[in-house]
């Protein structure tokens, strides 16, 4: 929990049909009590809005002093090469080394996982400064990166000094135990989100970064549909619901430790496992395609399997 208080955002009706919330980076907490409506907190409530249903995150906080780049990722504004390919030297921000920047094939690389550009590649950029990099030079807000860059740093320091006392952002979403509305999640980010339980309704999880979902007994279910692309990790307690859909193409794994469902789909073509401890299915499948293991153990009978990658596919018998 942040030390600092949350403030309130607003108020949900708790009769709306979807509850959707879109995240950035944020940890969020869901959980139930004795309310009529639901009620929205935030440490930094500028950073979301409240629109019919949707809980967007609008912008992410940086929880620290401004650096080009933070904990090995490039948080910094768009990366423009002109003028010919920048072909070598260090980055250097505030005395730190953040690497060597080096072009080959389409490709850039700054440091140990900090940004690669190429085929196939992918920048993680959130907004905020501009860097260039021209001919063999790299520019910060229009200033030359040096071994001494006590100016760029101090630039970036100046006039946001409000955010040095921001934390990471926080959210508190609090639902009413009578609530059985849809909950609809998309984090395509570092955001985790733990929820404490949820009845009634369909459940739609999309991860497409490293952000991880945790989740106790969800039950009541009309469908859920998880989508995992990214490294995050999906682990729920319990699961009843009349039908289940996983598709599985990142690094991410899938824990379920207990499962009742009527038809069962899961699909698999990533490198992350999947693992259903202890469930009931009366039909379904499942198509692995990737490395990931899948393990499901219980009464899944009816199930068929097809392997065509590298992936195994285990079902035991058993509770």
């Amino acid at each position: 929990m942040p030390s600092k208080a949350l403030a309130s955002i607003g108020q949900i009706a708790a009769a709306i049909e979807e509850l959707q919330l879109q995240l950035l980076d944020a940890t969020v907490t869901i959980r139930h009590e004795e309310r009529q409506d639901i009620a929205v907190s935030a440490n930094n409530p500028t950073n979301w809005k409240i629109e019919n249903g949707l809980i967007c995150q609008v912008k992410a906080q940086s929880g620290g002093n401004s650096n080009i780049f933070s904990g090995g990722s490039f948080v910094g504004g768009s990366v423009n090469v002109r003028g010919g390919s920048f072909v070598g030297g260090s980055v250097h921000v505030r005395g730190n080394n953040y690497g060597t920047i080096s072009v080959g094939d389409g490709a850039i690389a700054v440091g140990p996982g900090a940004i690669a550009v190429g085929r196939g590649g992918a920048v993680i950029n959130s907004g905020g400064r501009s860097v260039e990099i021209i001919g063999d030079e790299v520019w910060v807000d229009g200033k030359k990166v040096t071994e001494d860059c006590s100016d760029i740093a101090s630039s970036g320091a100046t006039g946001s000094k409000t955010d040095v006392a921001q934390e990471p952002d926080c959210i508190e979403i609090v639902v009413p135990l009578f609530c059985r509305s849809d909950l609809n999640i998309h984090n395509p980010g570092n955001g985790e989100v733990a929820v404490d339980t949820w009845c009634g309704g369909s459940i739609n999880l999309r991860l497409t970064g490293n952000g991880d979902f945790k989740s106790g007994a969800m039950k009541e279910l009309a469908e859920v549909e998880l989508r995992s692309s990214g490294n995050g990790r999906i682990k729920i307690a319990s699961l009843k619901s009349r039908d289940f859909s996983g598709i599985l193409s990142g690094c991410g794994d899938l824990v379920v430790d207990e499962l009742k469902v009527n038809d069962f789909s899961l699909r698999q073509s990533g490198s992350g496992a999947a693992t259903i401890r202890s469930g009931i299915a009366l039909s379904g499948s499942v198509r692995n395609s990737g490395s990931g293991d899948t393990s499901l153990r219980g009464s899944f009978a009816t199930i068929t399997k097809r392997i065509s990658g590298s992936g195994s596919v285990t079902i035991r018998s058993g509770e």
